[in-house]
């Protein structure tokens, strides 16, 4: 049986709920209706994770990549990091960009601006930096790198007039670069939805114990971990920030603390996003509401679930999915249940509980979620 579009039920739906028009007939017996109305809830991290991290490395690439270089990038690949790569600009020859399209995009790799020079942009007119900033954002969009996020080289964005000439180039986010963040690294911690300043977000320092210029820098797993464990307790957004690792001559921070590092960081309960996917996500939930209707048949049955998501943000910069808890009718517990938008399937699942967990871009269509068995 072909069921009315999906408008009509909306529209019914709403009508119902506000109580117009006649009063239905009810069956000779009815299964209570439900004390309370279903609802969709936006988790504050992608995969209703408990917090983020961001792991950054402020060092540029040979093409190909150093052994050490290798290291890195593959233990992070293997345990499903989107390590998040530097991009000064002016470095970048044809090789380098080759590169950087075809094989570090393909493996998950993420970039954030840093520069087209490695300049101080605090000692620059607004005008200067912002041109600066932009070249960099330019050239990034040109491969395909969707720039977002970008650290100010030497962690250089004092100034308010610089921040302003960064968020004018169009990056959507700024990452200092300070010693004193150790005191206070968490973004975005407990409730808060959005950090103070966007342009102006704290890191950890990840320097080695002989190359620590830095006396506030981090420079072991061990020390790590307590701030591990507190953003996980805050359920926060914490950005390390690290060079070179590598053993030897030319290393800031060493091998074996990165790989406990990583694997401290794995046993937990992290969305280790890129800089670019947390900032979308965050400004994206900031801005969406999830409105959700039921469909019914008569007075009980719910044939579906309609859920509009939106953020009104342009959804060609703003693509980050966000994570949907939408509670769903008892009936449907052990059933398969599909989430689809214009007959194109984004979940199925088979819940053993009320509610069902989906990943969704809020770009003002409408989903519906319904049972198929």
């Amino acid at each position: 049986m072909r069921l009315p579009s999906a408008l009509h039920f909306w529209l019914l739906g709403c009508v119902m709920a506000a109580g117009c028009g006649s009063t239905p007939t009810p069956p000779s017996s009815p299964d209570p209706l439900p004390t309370k109305p279903l609802v969709a809830r936006i988790a504050k991290w992608y995969n209703n994770h408990r917090a983020a991290i961001s792991l950054t490395y402020d060092h540029g690439w040979d093409a190909p990549p150093s052994d050490e270089q290798e290291h890195v990038l593959t233990l992070c690949k293997q345990q499903g990091i989107e390590m998040d790569l530097d991009a000064v600009t002016f470095m970048w020859n044809q090789t380098r960009r080759d590169f950087v399209r075809d094989v570090l995009l393909p493996q998950g790799h993420r970039f954030f601006g840093h520069g087209h020079w490695h300049i101080d942009h605090d000692t620059l007119s607004y005008d200067s930096a912002r041109a600066s900033f932009a070249e960099c954002y330019q050239i990034m969009a040109s491969l395909g790198l969707h720039p977002v996020a970008y650290a100010y080289p030497g962690g250089y964005g004092n100034q308010q007039e610089t921040r302003q000439a960064l968020a004018d180039a169009g990056f959507l986010c700024g990452r200092l670069f300070a010693s004193s963040s150790r005191a206070n690294p968490w973004i975005m911690p407990d409730t808060a939805s959005q950090p103070d300043d966007w342009y102006a977000l704290p890191s950890l320092i990840m320097l080695a114990n002989d190359t620590a210029e830095f006396t506030n820098a981090i420079h072991t797993t061990a020390e790590l971990i307590p701030y591990l464990d507190e953003t996980v307790r805050r359920s926060a957004w914490l950005i390390p920030t690290y060079h070179e690792v590598k053993d030897g001559h030319g290393g800031t921070y060493r091998v074996k603390e990165f790989e406990g590092d990583i694997a401290a960081i794995t046993e937990r309960d992290f969305w280790t996003g890129s800089i670019s996917a947390v900032t979308l996500y965050a400004r994206q939930r900031a801005a969406a509401t999830a409105m959700l209707q039921p469909v019914v048949y008569g007075l009980n049955d719910t044939a579906a679930l309609l859920i509009m998501l939106s953020d009104n943000l342009p959804n060609g910069l703003y693509n980050q999915p966000l994570t949907l808890l939408i509670e769903i009718p008892e009936a449907w517990v052990g059933k398969q249940v599909t989430v689809q938008q214009r007959n194109v399937e984004y979940s199925r699942q088979r819940p053993t509980g009320r509610e069902i967990m989906v990943n969704l871009l809020p770009n003002e269509q409408e989903y519906r979620v319904e049972v198929i068995e």
